[in-house]
């Protein structure tokens, strides 16, 4: 029987992607001047779309930080906690 899933976890998980993601960038610096003109175009192709993932994946966050706001306002009502939840971050991520 599988253990029980949270949320944090999940975007912890996320976070380690996004930053393996992020290192391809780096990657694709690092050969790119040793690349073919067709390469290069077929990469210059890929961009527009990744920018475009990337800008779904924002608004999905920002739309998932609304529903996890509003799923706090009760939890600290119920619990009398004032303070806001301590901002934990994936390891290696930069700030």
């Amino acid at each position: 029987m599988p253990g029980r899933q949270y949320c944090a976890d999940k975007l912890f998980l996320l976070g380690g992607t996004i930053d393996s993601a992020a290192q391809y960038i780096d990657l694709c610096d690092a050969v790119l001047n040793e690349e073919d003109v067709s390469m290069v175009k077929l990469a210059y192709e890929q961009i527009s779309p990744l920018k475009n993932r990337a800008a779904r994946l924002g608004q999905k966050l920002e739309e998932l930080e609304k529903r996890v706001a509003n799923k706090l306002v009760p939890l600290t009502q119920q619990t009398g906690l004032k303070t806001q939840p301590k901002r934990r971050t994936a390891r290696g991520a930069s700030a």
